[in-house]
């Protein structure tokens, strides 16, 4: 954690020293040309306001460091105790909720046995064979009496365990109720089981406990609670307060496994748990590959084949006291123990979960599952059930027919199959569809409004040009940044040309729009040099409000709560100020250096926010003042409160959206006050209601273009004809009827088969 500090600390050093070299640079070009062009009594003026933010640069990081120099960097031993029962309780709450959704208690887990591999994937000492595990070779479990699994995996030395399987046997079952069971008998001091999807894991880019981290501030908000310290998440990982239940080895690329199996050994200490569920044939498989290696000191469990009597009685408590039709003749087969393709396709746990669904909860007669002609195969039932899954679960009360939902879910597993994953995570979507034109979208719609607005308050003849100029501007602005947010520059230089960039673009987009009224040559010549020295402005203003950060990718997390935030204020407060100082004098001299001396020193003056020292340093107070609060608002709301529950994938979109709503109108009015209040300052207060509501608007709408949830909005209207533009609705509803899982604040089809079916592809793990 002192390393990363240290990190950061550095990069933003090297941040402020290569903004301290450009402005030291912009603003010594500017005063040559000025000493060129205009003599040097003007040249001495330039250079006495110049002097301002050359002052009150070197104060930037004092300021910023004495804020933050007397918080704590990492959490405190109490605040981490609290945060481990606070998690153990948002963990029981997920998982008790979930396990209600897959039934799985209803009527009683399936009786899935259990034993010690016999495969070459499991550790053993040289000398020793099994002794260390203290459980010896004779380890079992049943997936209806978990609580022996329980006290088996406790009295491992380390308490590894991997559970291997063939498709559909239940490994992940296996897992949430060994999860449930540790929670339930949990002795104080033990670690706090968290099962997660090893989706998205690059063990080679990310250290584990790096990675865990994150996945535990993403999926439990309320850990980043003020109440828990600065690094609460960090923390549990840290100090092996969680005990990682990774879930799908064989769901990641199959180039990455072996990876991960070694970056778990290396992470792992000889105190250090884990369980891992992999299915058997790609876990040996990793294990063998060039540099594979097995878990260290791992115990490896896989199920035996169901037995006849557990398999029947399991379908015999599923039926109703007297069952119609053939129930009873398929009970007796299955029961018998015979070879039929019904009983070899309904010898796993998925086959049974299937049928269940598309015949006894649906009261339909089985009878032709025993019916040999028609299916000759056990891999012809199989692949009935998957396809009457859906249909199935059509009714009268559903907002949608079971044809609409086959093409809704054929369409998300396509999406998940050609990204490799299993996780339907929403804020995804997005990322597929063509980011660049939805940010032209969105910035064609707030260039159309800034240019009416444009036209109404000055008329749609004498105006219109400069209303097209700045449209044309921040709509290719929009698409700009659409553009950066697939390429997130890394190094501070990177992040600080890129803004100087944009600025570079709304310049040159708004002289071609100025072309269109006042002709070519003037149009550019205009356009370009107030447009750029604009265009300056508003990429430093924007990467102000946003933290000189790249778009979002996942969502963002929104508690509206604004107690105890003064510090906040104050901080903020601090920086807009300062860099307000810095701000007005700058664009200037950027106007100086680009047009003539005599007309674009008047205009650069005017349109720079500052005509004397005096000017600038009140100037500077006004945008201080207006996006101070904004930006202290907007940390307010993203900072959880430690009350908080899991995050569910509505919860997440509706977090997301009301704090893009929240910054959008925090910071667009922000924008709109700064930029009217100073340019009516010096230009009138026409001018300054036009500044004002042409950059608030274009703001407001640049920052909704950050946000997941709102480009997750846009994306649905690309979709419209695929998925219903209420998705989160149909999602839920398809949770509640089984079709779908939940793992924090994605979904995931009940089993990667019925993905496959669905995406009409077949499955390469079968």
């Amino acid at each position: 954690m002192r390393c990363m500090a240290r990190e950061r600390s550095a990069r933003a050093r090297s941040a402020g020293a290569a903004l301290l070299a450009l402005m030291i640079i912009a603003i010594c070009g500017g005063l040559v040309a000025v000493l060129r062009r205009s003599g040097l009594e003007t040249t001495a003026s330039w250079a006495q306001l110049a002097s301002v933010p050359l002052a009150v640069a070197p104060l930037v990081p004092l300021v910023v460091g004495g804020w933050r120099r007397p918080g704590r960097t990492v959490s405190t031993p109490e605040q981490v105790d609290r945060a481990q029962e606070t998690l153990a309780g948002l963990v029981a709450e997920q998982w008790r909720a979930e396990i209600l959704a897959r039934r799985l208690d209803d009527p009683a887990p399936l009786a899935v046995r259990w034993r010690l591999t016999g495969l070459p994937v499991m550790d053993r000492a040289a000398a020793g064979g099994r002794r260390f595990l203290s459980a010896g070779p004779r380890l079992t479990a049943r997936s209806d009496r978990v609580d022996d699994l329980v006290r088996a995996f406790r009295d491992l030395p380390r308490r590894r365990l991997v559970v291997l399987g063939d498709p559909g046997m239940g490994k992940t079952t296996l897992a949430v109720l060994l999860l449930r069971g540790l929670l339930r008998d949990r002795r104080p001091g033990d670690p706090v089981p968290v099962l997660v999807t090893l989706a998205g894991w690059a063990p080679d880019a990310v250290p584990f406990d790096a990675w865990f981290a994150s996945r535990l501030a993403a999926m439990y908000p309320a850990l980043r609670a003020d109440a828990f310290g600065p690094d609460a998440p960090a923390a549990l990982v840290r100090r092996r307060r969680v005990l990682p239940v990774l879930d799908g080895l064989d769901e990641v690329p199959e180039p990455l496994r072996a990876p991960m199996i070694t970056a778990l050994n290396a992470a792992l200490t000889a105190d250090d748990g884990l369980v891992l569920t992999c299915r058997t044939a790609e876990y040996a498989a990793a294990v063998a590959a060039p540099g594979g290696d097995v878990l260290t000191a791992g115990a490896v469990i896989e199920p035996r084949p169901l037995r006849p009597a557990d398999t029947a009685a399991y379908v015999a408590r599923s039926l109703p006291p007297h069952p119609p039709g053939a129930w009873r003749d398929l009970v007796a087969v299955l029961a018998s123990g015979e070879r039929t393709p019904a009983a070899e396709a309904l010898a796993t746990p998925l086959a049974l979960w299937l049928l269940r669904k598309v015949y006894a909860d649906t009261r339909t007669d089985p009878a032709v599952l025993l019916n040999r002609t028609y299916f000759r195969t056990p891999e012809a039932i199989t692949g009935h059930l998957l396809d009457h899954l859906v249909p199935s679960l059509a009714g009268p009360g559903r907002a949608w027919t079971s044809g609409r939902a086959s093409i809704w879910l054929a369409y998300l597993a396509r999406h998940l199959t050609a990204a490799g994953t299993t996780d339907l995570a929403w804020w995804n979507l997005r990322l597929r569809h063509r980011t660049l034109v939805t940010a032209l979208v969105v910035g064609v719609l707030a260039g159309l409004t800034l240019t009416l607005t444009n036209a109404v308050l000055y008329g749609f003849t004498s105006k219109l040009g400069n209303g097209l100029a700045y449209g044309s501007g921040f709509a290719a602005l929009c698409g700009f940044f659409g553009w950066a947010s697939a390429r997130p520059a890394r190094s501070p230089l990177r992040k600080a040309a890129l803004w100087l960039a944009g600025g570079l673009v709304f310049g040159v987009a708004s002289g071609l729009g100025d072309a269109v009224t006042d002709g070519l040559a003037d149009g550019l010549t205009d356009g370009l040099t107030i447009g750029l020295a604009d265009g300056l402005c508003v990429g430093l203003a924007y990467g102000l409000a946003t933290g000189f950060r790249a778009p979002a990718t996942a969502p963002a997390h929104a508690e509206f709560r604004l107690r105890g935030r003064t510090r906040a204020l104050l901080h903020h407060l601090a920086i807009c100020l300062t860099v307000g100082l810095l701000f007005g004098p700058a664009a200037g001299l950027v106007k100086v250096l680009a047009g003539e001396a005599g007309h674009e020193l008047a205009y650069g003056l005017s349109a720079g926010l500052a005509v004397s020292v005096h000017s600038a340093s009140t100037l500077g107070v006004v945008f201080g003042l207006t996006f101070g609060p904004a930006l202290a608002v907007r940390n307010w709301a993203r900072t959880p409160q430690p009350t908080g529950g899991p995050q569910t994938p509505r919860d997440a979109l509706r977090r997301d959206l009301r704090l893009a709503c929240l910054e959008s109108a925090a910071l667009g009015l922000a924008t709109g006050l700064a930029f009217g209040l100073s340019t009516g300052l010096v230009a009138g207060p026409v001018d300054g209601v036009s500044y004002g509501l042409l950059f608030g608007l274009a703001f407001a709408a640049m920052i909704a273009l950050r946000s997941c949830g709102v480009t997750y909005l846009v994306t649905l209207l690309f979709l419209r004809r695929r998925v219903p533009f209420r998705l989160m609705r149909f999602l839920d509803d398809a949770h509640r009827l089984g079709l779908l899982r939940r793992t924090g604040a994605v979904h995931q089809f009940r089993h990667a088969d019925l993905q496959d079916r669905l995406a009409d592809v077949r499955s390469s793990r079968r």
